[in-house]
This record gives structure tokens, sequence and C-alpha cells, in this order.
């Protein structure tokens, strides 16, 4: 008795295709072509699994797809879950949630253990000064581990939008368009556009929408976005500790960003305040977020007047200011309402460009304030 794994077509009439059976007692796998069959045999179910993930893994890089796959709905546990949010740092509660999900033939718990073991190995090769030779050996091998799961169960861990531009690669999948740090089965950075490639704020937002229905984005807890998409961020997930928002100019060097047409009201600008996407931010934040990071932009200024009277200023801990010289009538809001930016524990400037009399004023504004720019404007 045979197990059907799965069958990967590619073209048209006559159809090439490939099929994958797993044995009963898996340690079989049977691959079918046109031409023929053929069959091996493994010593451990483990090596079976391996093999038939290598196997599928390359039938999608050579453009075969799946024309039956598993049912994409993940099996799920409320107060599994509930502890994960709880306790995002701890391994031991993803590894229990790890086993429960292998123990039901999910592979996000397979991906949560190889992930957990290159995290360790990563720390052991770091402090290793003998057999360094062996972990660099076993880390390669966790990490063609890692890239057959995501590229087998793609879409379960991406969804169908995110799968068609999501590149796997070790640890970090980067692509010019999106970008996920993966922790523990799950995605706890993203980026999508970044500062990397132009595109249209219609279908970033949709990207940003459809990274949100994913199982995988619930422990998402560092975001980057650019002003023009923050509506497909929002509102913002409770788990979410630090945004980054960001708006070039469409004179810098990264190109021009394509806006809709119709939807002026995305792109804020100093003479017009802000956009209703940024107010939203202001006045309804995620429970979960501490950290709000500020790149250049003519957003910026307006932004900053109005986040003196915000909510989501009361629970920031930290406010980072970045990228190019401090616009004076930027670090002229912060010495003017300096008490309602007294209760941060980290109000930086330290990757802006300060002229002279700029970083005096605001140095006196307390020991919070950190500036220690890159480079000093002239005065």
């Amino acid at each position: 008795m045979k197990q059907v794994v799965a069958r990967y077509e590619r073209g048209e009439a006559p159809v090439d295709f490939i099929e994958l059976e797993l044995d009963a007692d898996g340690l079989g796998l049977s691959v079918r072509q046109a031409e023929g069959e053929r069959r091996s045999r493994f010593e451990s179910a483990a090596a079976a699994r391996w093999e038939r993930d290598r196997e599928v893994a390359s039938a999608l890089a050579r453009g075969y797809r799946p024309l039956s796959v598993a049912p994409e709905v993940e099996l799920s546990d409320d107060e599994l879950d509930a502890a994960l949010r709880a306790r995002p740092d701890d391994r031991e509660t993803f590894l229990v949630y790890a086993d429960w999900l292998q123990a039901r033939g999910e592979p996000r718990g397979e991906l949560i253990c190889v992930q957990s073991a290159l995290a360790e190995c990563r720390q052991r090769l770091r402090r290793a000064r003998e057999g360094r030779e062996a972990l660099h050996a076993t880390l390669q091998q966790l990490e063609r581990a890692e890239i057959l799961l995501l590229t087998l169960h793609r879409g379960r861990f991406f969804g169908p939008q995110l799968g068609a531009v999501a590149r796997i690669d070790v640890q970090t999948y980067y692509s010019d368009l999106l970008y996920l740090d993966w922790q523990l089965g799950f995605v706890r950075r993203a980026a999508i556009n970044g500062r990397r490639m132009p595109m249209r704020s219609d279908r970033c937002r949709g990207l940003w929408k459809a990274l949100r229905e994913t199982r995988s984005a619930m422990l998402l807890r560092e975001a980057e976005v650019h002003v023009d998409d923050l509506p497909g961020l929002l509102p913002l997930p409770d788990s979410l500790e630090r945004l980054e928002l960001f708006g070039a100019d469409d004179e810098d060097d990264d190109g021009p960003r394509f806006r809709d047409d119709d939807d002026e009201a995305a792109s804020p600008r100093a003479d017009a305040g802000i956009s209703p996407a940024l107010d939203e931010l202001l006045h309804y934040p995620g429970r979960g977020l501490r950290q709000l990071v500020l790149a250049a932009g003519p957003y910026r200024t307006p932004l900053l007047r109005a986040l003196v009277d915000s909510r989501v200023l009361e629970q920031l801990e930290a406010l980072h200011l970045s990228e190019g010289l401090l616009d004076p009538d930027d670090a002229a809001i912060f010495v003017a309402h300096a008490d309602a930016f007294a209760h941060l524990a980290r109000l930086d400037f330290s990757l802006c460009r300060l002229r002279a009399a700029t970083e005096r004023e605001l140095r006196a504004l307390g020991g919070h304030v950190v500036t220690r720019p890159r480079e000093r404007a002239p005065s």
C-alpha cells in the first residue's frame, strides 16, 4: 500500500508530469514520470521524506506546478496560540507547539524544530574553538532542510500572493520586493517594497494584507513600510513592537514611487497635513507597539507635530529619527514639546546629521536623548 504525496505537471498536452508516492511504512519512495518509474528504499522514514522533499524542490525549480496539494487550512489550537503570543521568546513553548503540530502532520511543526536547531547551531558555532568543521556541516544540512520545507510548503507558509514573489534563501528571505525574517516557524520581521524597488502602492498594500492573513505572520514583531503602503498594515497587529516608516521623495536615487492616480491622500505632504492612515496609526495603535522609527521624508514634519498629542506617543518607549540632515522644524518640535517626549527611554537621533547648535539643544532635553551623529553638518 502506498500514500500519494503529490502530482506535479508542466506544459500542455502532452503534459509532462512527476508523481511522488511514499510506501505505507514510510521507507520507500516512488518517482514516476512519462518515461518510467524509479523506486528507492531508505534506512529511515526521515531519509525518505528528505529525498521526497528534494525531488519536489527540484520539480518546482524546473517549472512544475502541483496538481493536487494538501489542504491549505492549517490546524491550530487556541490555548497553544495564546501561549505563543504570551511568550514569543520562549523556545520551549514553541517546541511544545511543534510537537502538537507534528503529531497531526502539520509541516510548520518540522519548520519550528529545524529553525530552533539552526539558531542553536549558530550560537554554538560562534562560541566554538574546536570542532567548527563539523558544526559547519551540520549548519549546512539544517539550512538545506529549511529551504526544502519552505519550498515544498510554499503556499501554506507564504500564501498564494506572497509565494509568487518570495525567493527562498537561507534564514532570511529577500528579493527586491519582499524581505521576511523567520524565527521558530513564524515571520518575526517583514519589509515589503522596503527601500529597494519602486512599485505601485495598491500592489504593495495588497501584499501586506495577504501577509496579515497568513498564520506565518501571527507573531509579527517588526515591520518596515512606506507611508503610502501603511493602509495594508492597518489596523496594526497587537504583536507588532517596532514600526519603521519611510517616504522617499520622487527625486531620490531609488527612483520614482508609483502611486495610485486617484489616491492623492495616500502620500502626505508637509503643506497638506497627514494622511488618514497616519492619523489612524496615531490614535489607534496596536497594543504592542513600543518603538517607532521615522526615516527622512516629506511626511515626517507634519507627523511629528501630530505625534505630540497622540495616543501612540503615550505607549512608546523609544522614538528613532534616521537618515539625512535633521530638519530645523523637526528639532524645534522636540524642544518646544520636551515634556511630551520626556517619558521615552530613548529619543534617538544617532542616524541623523545634526548641526552643532541643534545637537546642543537636543542634548539639553535630558539623558534619554541619544545623538552621536555619524556626521555633523556644517554650522
